[in-house]
């Protein structure tokens, strides 16, 4: 159980990073400030990545028949935001996108 708790720990933090990131990207973009937009963007990319990837050797530890994967309320936290995150990345991409096209 305490193992599940660390994982899920590492997960929230790799893709709240992502997320503070991609927000950040889009902030300067509103403001203009085009200047390391990408570079926040990349960051916030590498940290999902990292957060994906804990997660699939989650899975792979929980397919494996020597690991029953415990369900609990953190498990379901760190997917959703793992799942947020990524969605927030594809409007964030959109949004610079569109702030490029109109300001």
């Amino acid at each position: 159980m305490e193992d599940i708790v660390m994982i899920c720990c590492q997960m929230i933090s790799k893709v709240g990073e992502a997320k503070s990131l991609f927000v950040e990207a889009m902030r300067k973009a509103r403001k203009k400030e085009y200047n390391n937009v990408n570079e926040l963007m990349k960051k916030g990319e590498q940290r999902m990545l990292e957060g994906q990837r804990i997660h699939a050797q989650m899975l792979q530890k929980s397919a494996s028949k020597d690991d029953n994967l415990e369900i609990n309320l953190l498990l379901i936290h760190s997917e959703d935001q793992m799942s947020s995150v990524e969605t927030i990345s594809v409007i964030a991409e959109e949004y610079i996108a569109l702030c490029k096209e109109i300001l």
